[in-house]
């Protein structure tokens, strides 16, 4: 038993078909602009780890070299006291021996 069905009914068929393809091919368009920004996005937060990581080691590199710069007084103000020290020593045993 064929059935057949009329050309309007065929012809209706026909643009829903193509109405539903064109609304899939929309959708996969939008799917492929979305895939395509997390690319972007992956590769621009890779990026920036790398930089934050660069920077991170610069900063450490800069702490250290800042800690000796830091210390360089502390150890000038050291080496006087000890030098104010040992002259005030010296003067007393001289003072001591009577030289």
């Amino acid at each position: 038993m064929d059935e057949y069905i009329s050309k309007s009914l065929y012809e209706e068929a026909v643009k829903r078909i193509e109405a539903e393809e064109h609304r899939q091919n929309k959708r996969l368009d939008r799917l492929d602009e979305q895939m395509e920004t997390l690319v972007e996005l992956t590769a621009s937060v890779r990026e920036i780890a790398v930089s934050i990581k660069n920077m991170q080691t610069e900063l450490t590199k800069q702490g250290e070299r800042l800690e000796k710069i830091e210390q360089e007084p502390a150890d000038n103000w050291k080496k006087a006291v000890w030098l104010v020290v040992a002259a005030a020593i010296g003067f007393g045993i001289h003072a001591l021996l009577g030289i």
